[in-house]
């Protein structure tokens, strides 16, 4: 019962990792999707944008510490990406990552509605499995010891 319950942890550990795994290289992928639907945007809008923003340079500061910075040119030009990014905040893309055909979905399984588990807690659920296995030796030679539960569903 011991070796199973040892066995069945250890699955568990090898699951929550291939999960992590995954979910990182979904959201490696998502993140290259993105980067591609901006250059693909790109030639689309490039010209106006380039000359909306080196217009933005000659646009003067208005005279408030504030706007005080180092790079002038910069703060010049945050308005086009504030503008941008207000339009951005308004799409769907926005509030939810949409599905996106050439990723398909990200599905971790039982993991999904649990959390992975971290290198420390790991270690944390090994040492308490040790010391449970320490506890039944010692009880099981005649000494006392105290069995600890493990809770592995966090």
């Amino acid at each position: 019962m011991k070796r199973q319950q040892t066995a069945s942890f250890e699955s568990m550990v090898v699951a929550s990792k291939d999960a992590q795994t995954y979910d990182a290289a979904y959201r490696h992928a998502a993140a290259a999707f993105t980067r591609r639907e901006v250059y693909r945007a790109l030639p689309a809008c490039e010209n106006a944008m380039a000359r909306a923003v080196a217009l933005a340079r000659h646009v003067p500061l208005p005279e408030t510490l504030e706007n005080i910075t180092a790079n002038v040119d910069e703060a010049r030009m945050a308005f086009v990406w504030k503008e941008l990014k207000d339009m951005a905040l308004t799409r769907p893309e926005a509030e939810r990552f949409p599905m996106v055909e050439e990723l398909g979905s990200l599905d971790l399984g039982a993991f999904a509605s649990r959390q992975f588990l971290s290198v420390a807690k790991v270690t944390q659920l090994r040492g308490i499995q040790a010391q449970q296995r320490d506890a039944e030796m010692g009880n099981a030679s005649g000494h006392e010891g105290t069995a600890i539960k493990v809770d592995t569903a966090a």
